[in-house]
């Protein structure tokens, strides 16, 4: 999960000025609600 947050921050502090940008923030988002998910289930879990 160390990775996948450490991944989620680099792509958030791209410059937006970079042609890379709009797919950056489209990973972003896509792995923030694995996360998000990730967590609603251990909740379930719990």
């Amino acid at each position: 999960m160390a990775a996948t947050l450490t991944q989620l921050r680099a792509r958030l502090i791209l410059p937006t000025s970079e042609p890379e940008a709009p797919a950056a923030i489209r990973k972003a988002k896509g792995l923030r609600r694995q996360l998000l998910s990730r967590q609603h289930i251990q909740a379930a879990a719990d």
